[in-house]
């Protein structure tokens, strides 16, 4: 069963976006997608879809086999939990500090303020230069580390999927690359599905397992 399935899925025009036109897309276990766009903001907008942060206007979505309802934000919240979503819009609660941005969810799951981080996070944290950082403000960190912040974030959540745009930017271009790289080979290994938005060549060949390519408006699968 596809972990993601989007049928004939159309999506307006957005920012410089030309919209998505009655798309066909399915993500399976243990697959990396990457894809390209000729227009940038055609492919954050399809990424943006598949986090459910954006409703189609036709067509269908279904995760791990359950047609979503987009009419309800609440009927997507259980969906919206298994999702890791790691790009430049998404954010960190402002009067929060980066630590409580990281436990948030567990404070709330397992209903207790007395949690730390587990030994897994603080090793990101310190391999990605944050660990004197954690009683800081959203804004008082630079946008590299906000963006560092949020996919620990993400996947210290246990998501079943991980969608990134333009991973090279955060993994590569981070001090502590090979810790991150590293880490990231390890998420694959384990079979998270993941779909990522790059345009590092070297990047894609290296971890992506399909080609996705958005042209007008219009998905396509490419070979290697």
């Amino acid at each position: 069963m596809s972990i993601i399935e989007l049928t004939q899925f159309s999506l307006a025009p957005w920012g410089a976006s030309n919209g998505i036109l009655e798309a066909n897309f399915k993500l399976q276990p243990s697959e990396v997608i990457a894809i390209t766009s000729e227009i940038p903001d055609d492919g954050h907008l399809l990424l943006r879809a598949l986090a459910t942060l954006v409703s189609p206007v036709k067509g269908t979505y279904h995760f791990q086999g359950r047609l979503l309802e987009f009419n309800d934000y609440r009927k997507l919240l259980p969906v919206k939990r298994k999702i890791g979503y790691v790009g430049a819009d998404a954010a960190l609660i402002s009067n929060r500090t980066v630590l409580e941005n990281l436990l948030l969810m567990r404070y709330y799951f397992e209903n207790t303020l007395a949690i730390r981080l587990n030994q897994t996070v603080e090793a990101l944290c310190r391999k990605c230069g944050l660990a004197n950082k954690l009683g800081l403000r959203p804004a008082n960190l630079n946008p590299l580390d906000l963006q560092l912040v949020i996919y620990i974030r993400e996947v210290a959540n246990q998501p079943l999927v991980l969608l990134l745009d333009r991973p090279e930017d955060i993994i590569i271009l981070s001090k502590s690359h090979k810790g991150l790289v590293s880490h990231f080979e390890e998420l694959i290994s384990s079979g998270l599905p993941v779909v990522m938005l790059s345009y590092d060549t070297d990047f894609i060949a290296r971890f992506a397992t399909k080609m996705v390519q958005i042209e007008a408006g219009r998905i396509s699968e490419n070979p290697f």
